[in-house]
């Protein structure tokens, strides 16, 4: 049977590129983890949603592509930078989240 080994990918790599068939091998962002005998990556929630004090609020323009947490979700979703806000009290990020109706865009804050 074949061997699974749980990998996490960073918010900056483009699942869209990656192969369709997934092996240890293509980890190519982890050195030390791209064998299927190294220990399996923990899971982390605090691994999980966009860090925005991990990335220059630059990077944040329209047309900028990233892996956001929508509200009330616990799954990534790809998101277009529609709109930045970091001039109220409360930075913010507009997205349009990809293959969704443009009434689920979504205002989220910068943590």
């Amino acid at each position: 049977p074949p061997l699974h080994a749980v990998r996490k990918l960073p918010w900056h790599v483009d699942v869209d590129l990656l192969p369709e068939k997934f092996y240890c091998k293509d980890n190519k962002w982890n050195p030390g983890y791209d064998n299927c005998d190294a220990p399996e990556d923990d899971w982390d929630m605090a691994d999980a949603p966009v860090k925005f004090n991990e990335i220059p609020l630059e990077e944040f323009k329209p047309g900028a592509k990233f892996d956001v947490i929508r509200k009330d979700r616990d799954y990534y979703t790809e998101a277009t930078t529609l709109e930045v806000d970091f001039e109220s009290s409360v930075k913010r990020v507009y997205f349009r989240f990809r293959g969704m109706q443009d009434k689920w865009n979504e205002w989220v804050e910068a943590e």
